[in-house]
């Protein structure tokens, strides 16, 4: 896996306006949409075997908001946006089945919202804001572009125990692979409400304020996924910064 321009080519690639290098070994363009997100670059998964691991948790087993810019085109199952190991382990996928997205904490812990083909594979960027309660799974939200998506089915019984969470991990759940673009994601430990996912949606890290980095239970780690870097957020190849704490990721 390999981002940037001009870097060496691998599984993977960064997108600058207009612009991809990815596993063809070309460059070509891509349709923007009408919505961008506030970035240099992002990150391409191919949806075979390109994913982004690391060494951490930003939350681990808790509370947590995961937001996010996506763009993809596949109208068909699309599995593994990130987790924290497994597909039932503080998983979220934007296509899970039918369309529809799905958070899986464990057998008996999960909440589908309901199918948004127009959101999740029309090629555009849109930004995700996975809301996760982890004791009341009719308590979670999505929220994207802003907007709470309904609820579909859930399972929330309270004989089951969340899996424990291992280290986050983006593009992949056991062995499901994500295929589209990911950048800018966030992970706060706690429960933001629709005000404050609007309010940080269009804002890169540099433009957060110290309020917004502060809700809830604080910011915890953010990847631009604009560029390549060492495995340790450095300069060099082999991974992807971690803009806010040390969660610095390893390209797969």
């Amino acid at each position: 896996m390999s981002l940037g321009i001009g870097a060496s080519l691998g599984k993977t690639g960064l997108v600058t306006p207009g612009i991809v290098t990815d596993n063809l070994v070309m460059k070509h363009n891509y349709a923007a949409g009408s919505v961008v997100p506030v970035s240099d670059g992002a990150a391409y998964f191919n949806g075979t075997n390109a994913a982004i691991t690391t060494g951490a948790a930003p939350v681990a087993t808790a509370d947590a908001t995961y937001c996010f810019w996506a763009n993809s085109s596949v109208s068909g199952i699309n599995r593994g946006t990130f987790s924290h190991g497994t597909d039932d382990n503080g998983s979220f996928s934007m296509n899970h089945a039918t369309n529809r997205p799905l958070l899986y904490l464990d057998n008996e812990l999960f909440q589908y919202w309901t199918a948004q083909p127009s959101l999740s594979s029309d090629g555009l960027w849109h930004h995700w804001a996975v809301v996760v309660d982890i004791s009341n799974m009719y308590a979670c939200k999505l929220y994207i572009d802003g907007v709470e998506i309904a609820q579909d089915i859930a399972r929330s019984v309270t004989y089951a125990n969340i899996n424990t969470y291992g280290n986050i991990q983006l593009g992949k759940n056991n062995s499901n692979f994500y295929e589209g673009y990911l950048c800018n994601f966030g992970v706060w430990a706690g429960l933001l409400d629709q005000a404050e996912v609007k309010s940080i949606m269009n804002k890169s890290y540099a433009e957060l304020s110290s309020d917004e980095k502060s809700y809830k239970g604080g910011l915890q780690a953010w990847w631009n996924l604009d560029a390549e870097t060492d495995t340790d957020g450095t300069a060099g190849i082999g991974g992807v910064k971690d803009s806010h704490g040390s969660n610095h990721g390893t390209l797969v």
